[in-house]
């Protein structure tokens, strides 16, 4: 079985998942959670086996084209909401999170990647490894601060609607919520410090400096300056609510632009395309 096709079993997997909390959410049946919970493990057991397969063509660790870098991604996003959920039981909260994996899934079908090809020793080593590693991880997690702010807003937005009261009874409190984003920031925040830290280190081993006019890394400062902001209104200026969930969408989109977008701008960090030939390869 191909990693494609295993690719496609696990969005199809996320999919049904995202419908079986849905039902959840319509109906308030157990068996409905239950079955969408193994739905989207069981997604993201094929998903992550399609990953390591790549891994192993590759010789190293794939995430160099768009295709692989998303699937992590999505791949990150559900693995830290099953861990959310052993930990904190929040009913209504897999809708966000499968939806989120189901479209970067999506968007990752989009991006179909070449065969893997070996990879060019000079773009590796432990310490790169640790910085792909750090900030791909925080990127997941913040996502799913992301999913947690978008489920605040909808709380929020049936709490003030009379007609839907009972509704609201089927997520999470907004103080659960607020407190939840607030967690995952913080452990987002410290992982994109390790990962951007690890990265200037490692250009400056390589390269001879630790930073440059990348328009990558331009984004990334950008977004952990937001994240830093996010962090100082609610430790110093007590920001809660509303005005801190709109920083968290604001540092949503700047990871999306930082992960994705700047592959149409010039620089080093550009994700390998499927027509792209680049010195992160080695000749063939």
């Amino acid at each position: 079985m191909t990693s494609g096709l295993l690719w496609e079993m696990a969005f199809v997997l996320y999919g049904a998942a995202n419908l079986f909390f849905w039902a959840e959410l319509a109906f308030q049946k157990k068996i409905f959670v239950i079955l969408a919970s193994w739905l989207a493990f069981i997604g993201m057991a094929i998903h992550l086996g399609a990953l390591i397969t790549r891994g192993i063509q590759a010789n190293g660790f794939p995430v160099i084209q768009a295709h692989d870098a998303l699937g992590l991604l999505a791949i990150l996003i559900l693995t830290s909401y099953f861990v959310v959920q052993w930990k904190w039981a929040l009913r209504g909260f897999g809708f966000f999170a499968t939806a989120l994996a189901f479209l970067f899934t999506l968007v990752s079908l989009a991006y179909p990647g070449d065969a893997p090809r070996q990879i060019n020793p000079e773009l590796s080593g432990t310490m790169l490894d640790f910085h792909i590693a750090a900030i791909i991880l925080s990127f997941g997690i913040l996502a799913l601060a992301f999913c947690s702010s978008v489920a605040y807003l909808a709380q929020d937005f049936m709490l003030h609607g009379k007609r839907m009261m009972q509704l609201s009874k089927r997520l999470p409190p907004l103080t659960t919520l607020d407190l939840l984003t607030n967690r995952l920031v913080g452990v987002g925040f410290i992982l994109l410090s390790i990962g951007i830290a690890l990265g200037s280190l490692w250009a400056e081993h390589q390269w001879g400096k630790w930073w440059s006019s990348d328009a990558k890394l331009t984004l990334a400062l950008i977004t952990w300056l937001t994240y830093a902001i996010y962090i100082y209104a609610r430790t110093l200026s007590g920001w809660k609510g509303k005005r801190s969930v709109f920083l968290i969408i604001v540092g949503f989109v700047l990871i999306l632009l930082t992960f994705v977008g700047t592959n149409f701008l010039p620089g080093r960090h550009r994700f390998i395309g499927q027509t792209q030939r680049h010195d992160l390869f080695l000749k063939s």
